[in-house]
Formats: C-alpha cells, structure tokens, sequence
C-alpha cells in the first residue's frame, strides 16, 4: 500500500482535510468577508469557490488548484446552491483575482511580487549559509513566510527556489576557494593524500587519515600525537583560515564539509573537482584546529585536576601516616615547656622571697632555671621541629609538597599543550597572559623573572620562599590557572568550538546595531523592544497572581496549601494514583498480547512501511549517485548501533547482513541528523492517529526533559567522574525529550557533570514537529536565568522544583503591598530593576542569535556560567529579569493543584522512556564511543527504535479499537488506552538471534495504515 509522505508536492499541494466538525469551524464565514468581499462577487458558484479559497488560506495561508468535494458541497448548502460543484469550472482569471483579493483583505502580499521573492531569497540564503537539509529549509522557509504575510506558493516554486539558491550559494564558495588558493596553497593542501609511513613500508597511512581523529587519552604518548597533529594542522591552517572566513559560513556549515571529508575514503576526496576538493579540505582542516584546541584544553583540564586530586589524597596519606610521630613531638615539647614555666614559677617565688638577700637570689633563680634536665637548647630544637612540621606537613604545605613532587608528571602532559593554544587578546586576565607569553617565548624554561601576580597569596609563600624561586611549583600553579581562567571568565581562545570569548558566539554588534528593529521582527520578538511597556505588564500580571493565589488561600477555596505565617507554606498533592489505578484494574481488557511476540526487526519494518522513516537515511555526499543499500541493512544497522552493540557483534548474532554492509553503512548513512528525521517522520505518521490525541490534555500539548547517566568504557572527555553513579567509572548523561503523547522527538549526550538546564531551550527549539505548549523538567534543568531566556523565547516552562516552598519569591511592588493585606504568601524580596535596564539591549541580542540559530542555547549559557557576576553583569541581568516569570510560575503552582498534577504525570513519562533505554541497551550497559558524535549517534539510533516501539503499539491498539464488536468494548477499551502508556515493550522480542530476511520483517499483524488516520475511530 503506498504512503503518503509528509514533505512531499503530494502533501503540500494537496488542500487540508477536514472532519465533520472541522469543517464547521474552518468553513466559517466571518461578517467582515461576507461583505466586504463576497458581496461583490457575481454568481453563486463563484461566492462558493472564493469562499472556500479564503477558508483554505486562513488555514494553510497557501492557495490550491484543487478542493475537497465535501468542502464544496458543505459551502454549497451554505449559499443555497443545489447542484454539485466541480473545482475545475472555477476559471483561472476569475480564480486569480479572487487570490489578490483575498490577500489584500488578509493583509498578505502574494509571493510573485519581486520584494517577496526577495524576502524569501534572504531567508534561504541564511539557511545555506548554515546548511541546513532541504526538509529543514523548506519547513522554515514556510514559516517565516507566513511570519511575514506573504503568501506561501506551491511546492515546486518553492522547490526550485530552495534548488537555486543552495547551487548559487555552492558556486559562490567555490569562486571565492577558486580565485583565493594560489597554486602552492593547493600543492601544501594535496600533501594531505601522501603516505605518513616510509617508502619501504608496504602499508599506506595517508597523512589526512591521521587527522581525522583525535586520542581522548592523558597518556603523554597518547598527548604527543595530538601535538603532532597540532603542528602538521597549524601551517595548513594558516592557509585555510582566511579563506574560509571569506566564505562567510558559521559553525554549523563548517561542520557540513568537514564531517563530508571525515566520513569519506580517501579516494573519494581525491576524485572531486578542484574547488569542491580545495573547499572540503580547507573546511576540514579548520573544523579539526578549532576541534583540536578544545581537546587540548580538556586534555590540560583533565591532567591539572588529576594532579591536584593525586596531591590531595598523597598529602591526606602522609598526614595521617606521620601524625604519631608529629605529635610524639609536639608533647615532648608541651612536656618540656611545663617543666620550663614550673622552673620559671619556682624561681618567681625566690626572687619574691623578702628573707633572701639579692646575690642569694638570682644564685637560687640560676640554678632553678637552669636545671640538667631542662637543656635551652633541647626546647629550642623541640621547637624548630615542630614548626618546621607545621610548615611541611600541614595539609596546605604538604599539598604544596606533593604537587611539586608531580610537577614533571604534569609538565610532560602540558607542556606542549599550553606552548600552542592561541590566547585571545580580549583576555581579561592579563598578568597571567604576560606569564603565557613568557612561558613560549623561552620554551617553558621558568626563572625568578616570571610574573608572579597573578598568583593567590598563599601560593607565592610557597613558589618564591626566602630560599629560592621553585620553578616546578610555579609550573603546576600556572597550569592551574589557566585551566580555571578558560574554565571561568578570564582567558579565551582565538580558535575554538567552546572557548571563546562570550561576544563572539552572538550576533556581531556592528551588525546588531544597524539592524536590530528587522532581526527582532525575524525573531519574532519585536514586542519585547520596549522595557519599561514590558515589564509593566509583566508587573501587573505578577501582582494579580499574587492577588489571586492569596485570595483562594484566604477563601479558603484551594485544600492543597498550608501557610505558617510570615510568608512560609508548604504543599500537599493531590493523590489521584490509586483511583486511577483502580480504574485501570477494574476494566478486565488486555491491551498486548500476552502468549504471542513480535521481533525488534519486525516492529522497525513495519513502522517503515506506514512511515518510510527508513528512507530518510541519505548517504553524507548529496554527490553520491551509487544504489542505497536494502532496507534490512538500514534495520540492522539501526537495531544495532541502538541497541549498543559493535558492529562485529551485532553481525555474529545476526542473519541476513553481513560486516562489511553494516560497518558501510553506520558510517556514511547513520549520521545523527539522519536519525532526527527517520524520528520525527514517525512523529508525523503518529501525529495524525485519533489514539495520539488522547493524551493531550487541558494544559495542551506538554513536554518534558530528564537526563540518564551511563558509564563509559573508554577515555572521554565527553564525560566525569561521579561515584553515585558510575563508581570508579567516568559517566555521560543522556538527555532526552519526550512528549505528552509518549513520542520522543529530541535527545542529545552531556557530560555527566554538566547541569541539564543549559540543554533545555536547545531541545524545545530545535524540533519542527513537535511545538511545545509547556516544557518541564526537574530540578536539574532549573535556573533562574532559563527562566529568564525562556520566557522572552517564547517557551511556557514549568519545572517541578524540589523544596519549592523554600525558593524566594520576588515582586515589582513593594512587601508591604502584600503584607498590609494579610496576604499569607509574600514576596520576600523586590525585583532590581536597575539591574535589568541598562543591558536590556544586550539580552535582547543574545536572545535574537538563540532564536535564529547564530548559536545554540547551551553553548552561551556554558559561557555565561562560567562568568563571575561582578566580571559580567549581563549574567546578574538575565538572572534578575528570570525572578519575574518564576515568581509568577510559584504562585501558580502554590494555586493550581491541576497544573502540579500534570507536571507531575509529564515527568513520570520522561522516566519510562529511561526505563525502555535501560531494556534497549543488550549489547553492552555502557557506552563505549569515545566522540561525542559517535555517542550521539547511537543515542539517537536508540531514540528512532524507541518512537519506532511507540508507533507500532499505537497501530496495535488502534487496530484493537476499529475491531471492537460493540459500542461497550469500545468505550471500555478507549477508557483503558488513555489511563495506559503506549510505552510498553514487553510484547517485543529484544534479544536472541536477529533474522533480517524478507520472512522475518514481514507485517504479521496485516496493519491497515490508511484507516488509522479516521478521526471516526473514537466515535463510540
């Protein structure tokens, strides 16, 4: 049976289809139409094909050359017409000057006019720029169109738009890479295509394969051939750099070319023409230089924090192991200075003695104070030993002790590195880049002449003693600062991925200043341009529900809140789990199959053929015209990667596929944008089942996100070291999204130490299909500051905080506005306006570059966390404007027991979905890619699987309810359904011997894919 893609000419140029009762509320005349535009069209047919065109247009804001028949007949019972319409006798003129009129009246301009092609023109080239796949453009494209009011055309306009300008924008970068390489340039670039071995080697190992991975290891060996590789990258780069930064591309479009030539044999590169070769290459080795500075810089974070732990623990030791004879010490000469203040106490009585004459005195004081077994000189030793002992063996000097000790160990680890990484300018820190500066130009060679100020006092005590200028130490402490300068505010990096300067992940100033007014109307976020009009409406909707929540206190009308007075309360839930849980119990109806299973293999090709989700699997070369492979490899490579086996495994336990296909295929099909859109194909198919909506509840459609941690097998930088949950074993973080409906549409790999509130705007904006009413998420994905963006992002957040009712609360007004009211809830502080004003401009840029993509959410709240507020007040800003929404989130949650209900239910789904990744992950309980790439890409392979589970137990169940024998069974099994989870798996067979031929994928369930779309199938 043939299916109906979602992105096609078929689906875009096709006019909506309504249901029953949508087509009364989408087929309604509006008053203002009916006359003053249909009053003056002459004939009644007529009036029924305008009508209807303008009925589409306020739908879909797209005009068709075709209509549904029963939108027809509906519009023509409506003007009393009695025979039946036929489209096609709509003529074309009439038809025409009916569009402009329509438009007119919508206020839309039509997209054949030269400033709309225009318009659309900069809005693909923007998308070029960043290489965004056809599907993404064409869907943004759409969007912005109707942002813009102007009308969206049909899909092959659209198409060869989207065509042309992508092969311009193409044929622009290869003139630029054409007229810019000279020809030693290009003779230094094709070095990369020679053999790295020597001549009498009979193996080849070209030099381009040696830079296209980098050791994630703290082996100096391991170290060394990073640095090599920095150093053949370096003169390449000097090459490729302003080259590229003439073709104008971001990050994401470096990227493109680069992950082209890291996925490609080396004799594919070879046979490009000129330009498109010198292009790739020149993007590859920029992409691998800003890749390799942050590698090198987590390999001299990593090592600096290793040295300091091994020092700590070393100091711990020694401490606790000379901590007897240290105080054997220190009582010899507590005993000793007791003897000595006695002897002193005696000797005070003689010379106090009246009867004693003065020779006899000071005889008798000489000899008391002067006894054989008190010696001077003994004390004074006492003394130097034990001083000398609180000095070395404190845990301040013998952590400093150790860490000179380990000095070399850490030298040969970063030495190298610090020599090489590019410090910006724009670095704050200045003493310490004096003492970088230093350090290369004599070669890390370390005298008393190095600057000293920019270390802490205490370290000087220790590095620059009376004695002599420790050299090694000094090394140690420079290294250390440098790995807390780029970690923190201080010190940047010219060419990095995550380094940089703050201001350099946003839209340019320059830019920003000539064009703000345009790039916030792009953005959508024209409304916010005014403060002091924002902020007094954000202050009024804040005082009425402060209002509002202490008055349904008050009226004692809201059960779930108990007060204590000066502002304090506490919340009680609403306990619905055992009456729904009783529900479900006592409707006797199996929803799965019990005695029978269906394999993992089955499910995916079954999905496959209502979806065709496998066939967005496109190889990583558009220039690659060779046959795909079959649809079962595309399966088991899928399963595979998913199910975290390695290929060579997953072959032993599979039939039907062999290595060579599988490893052919992971590696130039199964790239992680790929599988976002085999996902969110599914979602789209799953979207359209009647079953979906019933999920969706007053609160809309509601999403969530929760990480998961894994251990990982393998030296990572994408991960940390956590023992509460991974032990001795470093950890990564899973972080996935998921929707009311039980349908995953977003996920990504963190460090494990990394807070999952920088991800959170990333994965709400980043997917088309899935439009977020409200996102939630527990306390780790919390800030005040994601509050903040949040909102002027246009994103309805509502996290679940843990202790709530001891978060502040903050107003515009003042306390006693609350308080002279008898209010028990009261804002414990007052919004800082003059905190917010004076950098209201500069939010509002950094908001615009998240909203159109110049960088991603997470990448600058990294940057602005890492900042210390007095060093940038931008961050105290943003964090001062979030108190206001999460206030406002407060007192709504302290009020709406229904909203803490749902927020709760969201979130259990999130943690269902991670107990489906944990049965999923067969092959190994860990992940064992070291690239964060590669761990994404098994994630969202993972991610696909699990969608995949949810689809087929949809169609299961919704065949279940078209097979209902009466109207009883239906409404009991409609009733269960929606107490139920569609993520279930127990029915599906995930282990054992995987079978991937023709027989074993085939449908057994005989779905019937066209019906499932009926919105008839609820009707009871």
């Amino acid at each position: 049976m043939a299916r109906k893609p979602y992105l096609s000419q078929q689906s875009h140029d096709a006019p909506p289809k309504f249901n029953a009762p949508q087509r009364q509320r989408y087929l309604y005349i509006d008053t203002a139409f009916e006359e003053q535009v249909l009053s003056k069209v002459r004939g009644a047919a007529n009036k029924v094909f305008c009508a209807l065109a303008y009925s589409y247009f306020k739908v879909t804001y797209q005009f068709f050359e075709d209509a549904e028949a029963k939108d027809l007949k509906y519009l023509a019972r409506r003007f009393d017409i009695q025979k039946t319409l036929n489209w096609q006798e709509y003529h074309r003129d009439t038809r025409n000057n009916h569009r402009a009129i329509i438009l007119e009246f919508m206020g839309f301009k039509s997209f054949n006019t030269p400033d709309s092609t225009t318009k659309a023109t900069e809005i693909i080239n923007r998308y070029a720029r960043v290489k965004k796949n056809f599907r993404d453009c064409f869907c943004h494209l759409a969007s912005e169109l109707r942002r813009e009011k102007i009308e969206i055309p049909s899909y092959n306009l659209l198409k060869s738009l989207i065509d042309k300008c992508y092969k311009n924008h193409k044929a622009k970068l290869l003139s630029i890479v054409e007229n810019e390489l000279t020809s030693y340039d290009k003779a230094i670039l094709d070095q990369l295509f020679d053999n790295d071995l020597p001549k009498d080697s009979q193996a080849i190992r070209y030099r381009l394969t040696l830079l296209k991975k980098f050791t994630q290891s703290l082996k100096p060996n391991k170290i060394s051939k990073n640095i090599a590789g920095f150093d053949v990258l370096y003169d390449l780069f000097l090459i490729s750099a302003p080259i590229v930064e003439k073709l104008d591309l971001n990050g994401e479009g470096i990227r493109h070319y680069a992950t082209s030539v890291n996925k490609s044999q080396i004799f594919q590169i070879q046979r490009k023409k000129d330009p498109n070769r010198y292009l790739h290459l020149i993007t590859f080795v920029v992409h691998q230089f800003y890749r390799l500075h942050d590698i090198l810089v987590d390999t001299l974070n990593a090592s600096v924090t290793s040295a300091y732990n091994i020092a700590e623990r070393q100091a711990k030791e020694h401490y606790y192991k000379i901590r007897n004879e240290q105080s054997k010490k220190t009582k010899t000469l507590l005993e000793q200075s007791g003897d000595m203040f006695a002897a002193i106490e005696k000797a005070k009585g003689v010379l106090m003695d009246e009867s004693l004459d003065d020779a006899i005195k000071v005889a008798k004081a000489l000899k008391l104070l002067t006894p054989k077994s008190l010696n001077s000189e003994q004390i004074i030793n006492s003394m130097e030993e034990v001083k000398s002992d609180l000095d070395r063996l404190s845990g301040e000097g013998l952590l400093y002790y150790y860490l000179e000790d380990g000095s070399l160990k850490l030298q040969r680890r970063c030495n190298d590195i610090v020599k090489r990484l590019k410090f910006s300018e724009q670095s704050v820190n200045k003493p310490l880049l004096s003492a970088i500066n230093r350090f290369k130009k004599y070669q890390g060679k370390v005298d008393h002449r190095y600057p000293i100020r920019f270390l802490s006092k205490e370290e000087r005590k220790y590095v620059d003693t009376d004695d002599e200028f420790k050299s090694k130490l000094y090394k140690v402490a420079l290294f250390k600062h440098i790995s807390d300068s780029l970690k923190g505010d201080s010190l940047f990096l010219e060419h990095s991925y995550r380094y940089r300067c703050l201001d350099e992940y946003l839209i340019s100033l320059n830019v920003w200043e000539k064009n703000k007014r345009a790039l916030l109307k792009q953005a959508g976020m024209l409304k916010y341009i005014d403060f002091k009009a924002l902020i007094k409406e954000l202050g009024l909707e804040l005082h009425q529900q402060y209002q509002e929540t202490n008055e349904h206190i008050l009226e004692n009308s809201n059960d779930y809140v108990t007060t204590k007075g000066f502002g304090e309360y506490r919340l009680t839930s609403q306990r619905n789990t055992y009456q729904e849980e009783s529900l479900l119990d006592s409707v006797d109806i199996e929803l799965f199959p019990k005695n029978s299973y269906v394999t993992i293999s089955e499910v995916l090709n079954t999905v496959h053929q209502a979806t065709g989700f496998l066939d967005e699997f496109q190889h990583h070369n558009d220039e690659y015209l060779k046959e795909r492979p079959d649809d079962n490899v595309f399966i088991a490579s899928t399963v595979g990667l998913g199910l975290h086996f390695s290929p060579e495994q997953f072959t032993k336990l599979s039939r039907s596929v062999n290595n060579s296909a599988l490893v052919t295929t992971i590696n130039n099909y199964m790239s992680v944008e790929n599988s976002r859109l085999a996902s969110d194909k599914i979602l789209e198919y799953v979207k359209s089942m009647p079953l979906a909506g019933l999920y969706i509840g007053d609160f809309g459609l509601q999403t969530s996100s929760d990480g998961q941690k894994w251990t990982v097998s393998k030296d990572s930088f994408n991960s940390n070291y956590s023992f509460k949950y991974g032990g001795k074993d470093p950890v990564l973080a899973a972080y996935n999204f998921v929707d009311t409906r039980h349908l995953f549409y977003h996920s990504n790999v963190i460090s494990g130490a990394e807070r999952e509130a920088h991800y959170m705007i990333d994965g709400v904006m980043k997917n088309d299909v899935v439009k977020s009413d409200m996102h939630s998420t527990d306390t780790h994905g919390y800030t005040e500051m994601v509050f903040g963006i949040s909102h002027l992002l246009d994103i309805s957040f509502a996290p679940r905080i843990k202790n709530i009712h001891r978060q502040n609360i903050y107003s515009l007004k003042g306390k006693k506005a609350y308080t002279s009211k008898n209010y028990p809830i009261l804002p414990r502080k007052q919004i800082r306006l003059d905190r917010i004003e004076p950098y209201w401009d500069d939010i509002l840029r950094l908001c615009v570059s998240i909203k159109l993509g110049e960088a991603t959410a997470s990448q600058i709240f990294k940057r602005l966390n890492s900042y210390s507020v007095n060093n940038n007040p931008l961050y105290k800003a943003i964090k001062e404007f979030g108190r206001i929404p999460k206030s406002h989130y407060i007192l709504r949650y302290i009020d709406d027991p229904e909203l803490r209900s749902a927020v709760h239910k969201q979130l259990n789904k999130g943690e269902s979905g991670n107990k489906l990744d944990r049965a999923l992950a067969i092959g190994r309980s860990e992940y064992a890619q070291v690239e964060k790439e590669d761990q994404e890409a098994v994630e969202s392979c993972k991610r696909v699987i699990k969608n995949a589970i949810v689809c087929w137990n949809y169609m299961y169940l919704t065949q279940k309810v078209m097979n209902a024998r009466s109207k009883a069974e239906k409404e009991a099994l409609i009733n269960k359904i929606k107490l139920s989870s569609p993520v279930t798996w127990e029915h599906i067979l995930l282990h054992g011997v995987f079978d991937f031929s023709e027989n074993k994928l085939r449908d057994s369930r005989a779905f019937d894919f066209e019906k499932m779309h009926d919105p008839k199938i609820l009707k009871t």
